[in-house]
């Protein structure tokens, strides 16, 4: 089972074309690329965390929803436009999550998972992750030149784009190994 990190997908959201400048003519174009691109990365029993702004319309959910893979366990952190009604289609849905997932047989890690970039997040000061969207890639470099070596990443689509080069989430395992080789160039 592999855990998978993403945020700010706004389907069916228009103006999120031109506000983040992705390069699609609409929004299903945009889903296409998305789905195009997690379905073939994710396997049956596999959990995504979504964190905020799934989509615009929370009446479409369940649609978006029927296009990942089978058998895949979809989490909501809820964002500023993810109305509560959108828990009937997923797995569960919550204001912020704090959990603790393996990344191997032998390390695992413990996160703070929020809609939002926290300047100080739970148990901080004991090497826990803070995993976060909403800013679409805009604050990382000033995030990390305020607060070098921080245990902290957007993990939205437009961050995905840029670091990955595709329209999908990360797996938990490549956000970690990217914050640690970021944080180890800081040094």
């Amino acid at each position: 089972m592999t855990t998978w990190l993403t945020a700010d997908t706004h389907f069916d959201h228009n103006a999120i074309l031109r506000h983040c400048d992705r390069p699609f003519d609409n929004t299903d174009d945009m889903a296409d690329a998305f789905f195009e691109h997690t379905n073939a990365v994710l396997s049956r029993g596999d959990q995504i965390w979504h964190l905020g702004d799934f989509c615009w319309r929370a009446s479409n959910a369940g649609k978006w929803i029927a296009r990942f893979r089978r058998g895949v366990q979809i989490h909501i952190v809820l964002g500023n436009h993810d109305a509560r009604s959108i828990r009937k289609y997923v797995s569960s849905t919550q204001e912020m999550a704090y959990r603790k997932f393996r990344i191997s047989a032998e390390s695992e890690i413990i996160a703070h998972m929020y809609h939002y970039p926290l300047f100080s997040w739970r148990a901080r000061e004991h090497n826990r992750y803070h995993f976060y969207g909403h800013s679409h890639g805009t604050s990382e470099k000033t995030l990390n030149m305020l607060f070098p070596n921080r245990l902290a990443m957007d993990v939205g689509l437009d961050m995905a784009h840029t670091i990955l080069g595709q329209w999908r989430p990360f797996s938990l395992e490549e956000v970690v190994a990217f914050i640690e080789e970021r944080n180890k160039q800081q040094s």
